[in-house]
């Protein structure tokens, strides 16, 4: 019998915002699935978008946690103890991670208008030596987007 292995990844965001006393903003965020994963089958890519609605003319950054790692610079997906590599970028060309705007991160910026803007974020899920030993398994992590205004 040949098995392959296979597991399944999800991303859960959590959306809050700050307030200030002469603006506000709200945010939502859609959840980022890669599906099921094949060692030595490829990198796994997917996209979700975060819509923030604030004050008009209120400038506005929004930026990403850290999640099960801690750290936005090589986030993790967890199933129990195991863990996979992933992260988060602010384009489809995966150059800079979506994270605090600290060190080599970025956050998404604006100035708000009468209408939502959604900003589309892109997660690349590697097919490295780490995630190829990775136990099958539901991996997931839980993202909080903050909204500073």
């Amino acid at each position: 019998m040949n098995f392959q292995t296979k597991w399944t990844v999800a991303l859960l965001l959590l959306a809050i915002s700050e307030t200030a006393a002469a603006n506000s903003c709200t945010v939502s965020a859609t959840s980022l699935a890669f599906g099921s994963y094949m060692p030595g089958g490829g990198a796994l890519k997917s996209s979700a978008a975060t819509t923030v609605t604030c004050t008009a003319g209120a400038f506005f950054g929004v930026g990403a946690g850290g999640g099960n790692s801690g750290t936005q610079n090589q986030r993790l997906l967890a199933s129990g103890s195991h863990t996979v590599q992933y992260n988060l970028y602010l384009t489809s060309a995966y150059a800079t991670i979506w994270g605090d705007g600290t060190g080599s991160t970025g956050i998404f910026s604006g100035t708000a208008t009468t209408t939502p803007s959604v900003f589309n974020f892109y997660g690349l899920l590697p097919d490295n030596a780490v995630n190829q030993a990775a136990v099958p398994g539901s991996y997931s992590d839980s993202i909080v987007v903050v909204v500073s205004f």
